[in-house]
């Protein structure tokens, strides 16, 4: 797609295009990250909030799991879906 001839836009159309089906986050700014915070730092309706999150996850809610997501990113904080287990960065 780089070195094709195809014009930038229609590119750049592609590009969000795969970003649909991959979830690659292309078409959401970027945002530094101002440091990790213990679950068990968080507010309690923050951890509540990524529990509740974790559940629709476990229950393949993921629409659901995204909109708590974007609940959670609103009042500051990022998370981020590791092997481990969900981790949470404060967001400035």
């Amino acid at each position: 797609l780089v070195k094709s001839d195809y014009p930038s836009s229609t590119k750049h159309a592609t590009l969000l295009k795969w970003e649909n089906v991959l979830g690659l986050g292309l078409d959401k700014p970027f945002v530094p990250v101002e440091e990790e915070v213990a679950l068990k730092n968080l507010p309690p309706e923050v951890r509540e909030l990524i529990e509740k999150r974790q559940e629709f996850r476990r229950e393949g809610n993921f629409r659901g799991a995204d909109e708590i997501r974007e609940v959670i990113f609103k009042k500051g904080y990022g998370l981020v879906d590791t092997q481990e287990g969900t981790r949470a960065q404060r967001i400035p």
